[in-house]
């Protein structure tokens, strides 16, 4: 790499590398830097540099893989020059101005058809679209700020249905560039799940997560690329079918076959204390789960457990939402396996993996006789809680505090103490 003085205006020049000169003909790269001071050319020239080398390896691969180290390497060849980069259509219709500049700072290089500056500054490139697959890696990619906090199991939670919508589309209509992706396409879709409404029984739940996730992966591909797109999955949601009642273990149930004498014995320790935990709680299994051993405050007049979101340090875990962090007392069971859990340093065995604890309990609740139902399952045991402060006549601002769930009416004060919390869980506690 040099620069080079001409009529006391200067230049960046650069000899095209032999491995990439099958791609570009050229011997050398000229632009020009549209200055006189020295000082000024040498830090143009070292950005510039560094696109042309993007840009010729991009020309080497190729593929549509490789669409987005072309087109970054055309953007910032435009912004080296001192414009952003734009499609030649959007020039022509609302920056006629801007287009004369660009081709006033082109001087000459028109005549070069290889120049990389032509189609960086006129916009004219030709860059293969991007497959769905790749272009949902780059949405995973963009969306970071999304999952800030999360551990990775959290990150694996969220990915994966996403990621599971992406594949669904792929196997009805191919992996094919997300810019040709059709409303027919998307229709085909909706039909898909429609089908398996109508004859699987699956939930509309589901059909409309494929289709919200298709929705936004498309959306936010044409905000990072500059696009102004008619989103295809727009308006396919299908209507919301009738659901079953969630399931939730009766007090009957819960005293006669789970508490009696023996019924989980056959659980390791762990995974028994996590569930005795989980009933005079009704707390989301990831959240004691994911807990650290700090977060037990048994020490207090009132022993309670913290819902909290933590980072930094060797671990970090996010909230489901922002009315999850929240303070449970601890009663009954829930109390004496909460000593065990923190007298044996937290929880271990299970610590940010609750899928592999649910599988545990859960197969050990359906070989042992202890599922109320084939609906009930151990996230039923949270179901049940909620459903028993109802039945108590317990306060509905203390059951939505206790539950981690949004307050739909205006607030006054900080909400229910620790005392008023006991006292609506003593009233159903076992």
């Amino acid at each position: 790499m040099g620069i080079t003085c001409d009529r006391g205006r200067y230049y960046f020049v650069k000899r095209v590398p032999k491995r990439y000169q099958k791609f570009d003909p050229r011997s050398r790269v000229t632009i020009a830097l549209h200055t006189d001071s020295r000082e000024i050319a040498l830090t143009k020239s070292g950005p510039i540099e560094a696109q042309l080398l993007s840009y010729w390896e991009a020309l080497r691969t190729g593929s549509s893989e490789d669409a987005d180290a072309l087109a970054n390497a055309l953007r910032e060849l435009a912004q080296a020059s001192g414009f952003n980069y734009a499609p030649m259509d959007d020039l022509v219709s609302s920056s006629p101005r801007e287009l004369i500049d660009r081709l006033m700072k082109l001087e000459g290089a028109l005549e070069k058809v290889e120049d990389p500056l032509v189609p960086a500054l006129l916009g004219n490139a030709k860059i293969p679209p991007k497959q769905l697959s790749l272009a949902f890696e780059e949405y995973f990619d963009f969306t970071k700020d999304q999952r800030v906090g999360m551990n990775d199991d959290q990150v694996r939670k969220w990915r994966n249905p996403r990621l599971k919508a992406v594949n669904n589309l792929v196997k009805l209509v191919g992996d094919k560039p997300i810019l040709e992706i059709t409303r027919n396409d998307a229709k085909r879709l909706r039909e898909w799940w429609v089908d398996r409404l109508l004859n699987e029984g699956k939930s509309s739940v589901s059909a409309n997560k494929d289709i919200g996730h298709l929705a936004q992966i498309y959306q936010v591909y044409g905000l990072m690329h500059e696009l102004d797109l008619d989103n295809p999955f727009a308006g396919m949601r299908v209507k919301k079918t009738m659901t079953a009642p969630r399931a939730a273990f009766s007090p009957g149930w819960m005293r006669k076959e789970i508490l009696a004498e023996g019924a989980l014995g056959g659980l390791n320790e762990e995974a028994r204390d996590v569930f005795l935990f989980l009933i005079n709680t009704g707390i989301r299994p990831s959240e004691l789960i994911g807990s650290l051993p700090e977060h037990l405050m048994l020490d207090g007049t009132i022993p309670y457990f913290e819902v909290r979101a933590y980072q930094g340090g060797e671990y970090q875990r996010k909230l489901k939402t922002e009315h999850s962090a929240r303070d449970i007392p601890l009663v009954g069971v829930s109390l004496a396996a909460a000593r065990r859990l923190k007298d044996a340093g937290g929880v271990k065995r299970y610590f940010l993996n609750s899928d592999l604890w649910s599988n545990t309990v859960n197969k050990y609740l359906e070989e042992h006789g202890l599922r109320e139902s084939e609906r009930h399952t151990v996230y039923s045991l949270r179901h049940a809680f909620e459903e028993n402060l109802l039945e108590a006549g317990v306060d509905e601002r203390i059951r939505v505090e206790l539950m981690g769930h949004a307050y739909n009416r205006p607030k006054y004060g900080p909400g229910g103490s620790l005392e008023l919390k006991l006292k609506a869980i003593q009233k159903i506690a076992f």
